[in-house]
């Protein structure tokens, strides 16, 4: 991992902001494929994220993605939610997910949205086991990707004691809303500060980080 990776011991780590508790289950959503990006158009607004880390993607093409990974997509009026597990996960088991999410907002603020992320990792992670990283500084209207390890979650969160996890994520915005996309890497409770421990290779995170710069985005659909 580069030494210029800002790296902070913090009371607070971020947390994907819940569904609405009308979010209802919808039919996978046409995720579109070119080259290695997927897009997905939602609530007037096209996102384009990278394949997931576990898929190789000489081998998967457009017609064999479905087969290759679990998808769960949810849909209410302001809000459109995608998670992608590796076959044989999902949310009642899972080693590593990618997800996206795109939600209307009259005046989108991308750091105040970052701000909300964060405030919910601090609810469930134990403040001496968190930590959050980035490679460069914020922009004005671009925040570059963003890295957090969870070494333990609270005791409070039921199912997970003795684990933790490591995320990537980067929020985008267009004038109708915001845009996230993340990774999640899940194991057992680690030391933030030993990346050795953690449940991921910090070569992994690294590419992960840069290829969220460079192959994310978020636009309106024409």
């Amino acid at each position: 991992m580069r030494t210029s990776w800002f790296l902070c011991l913090s009371l607070c780590a971020a947390l994907l902001a819940p569904l609405p508790a009308q979010a209802q289950e919808a039919a996978p959503p046409d995720l579109k494929r070119d080259g290695d990006t997927l897009t997905l158009d939602a609530l007037g607004q096209r996102l384009a994220l990278p394949l997931p880390s576990w898929l190789d993607a000489a081998e998967v093409d457009a017609a064999a993605l479905a087969s290759a990974a679990e998808t769960r997509f949810t849909l209410t009026d302001t809000q459109a939610s995608l998670m992608l597990y590796p076959r044989a996960e999902g949310e009642g088991f899972w080693t590593t997910r990618m997800g996206a999410r795109i939600t209307l907002d009259d005046t989108p603020n991308l750091k105040a949205y970052r701000d909300v992320v964060i405030i919910g990792y601090a609810q469930v992670c134990k403040p001496e086991a968190t930590a959050f990283f980035q490679l460069t500084p914020d922009e004005d209207d671009s925040l570059p990707p963003l890295g957090l390890a969870c070494g333990s979650y609270a005791d409070i969160v039921r199912g997970y004691q003795g684990k933790g996890e490591v995320v990537v994520m980067r929020f985008l915005k267009t004038d109708l809303g915001v845009g996230l996309v993340f990774q999640e890497w899940l194991g057992r409770a680690f030391d933030p500060a030993d990346a050795q421990s953690w449940p991921v290779t910090t070569e992994t995170v690294q590419q992960r980080i840069d290829t969220f710069g460079q192959s994310t985005a978020l636009a309106l659909v024409d």
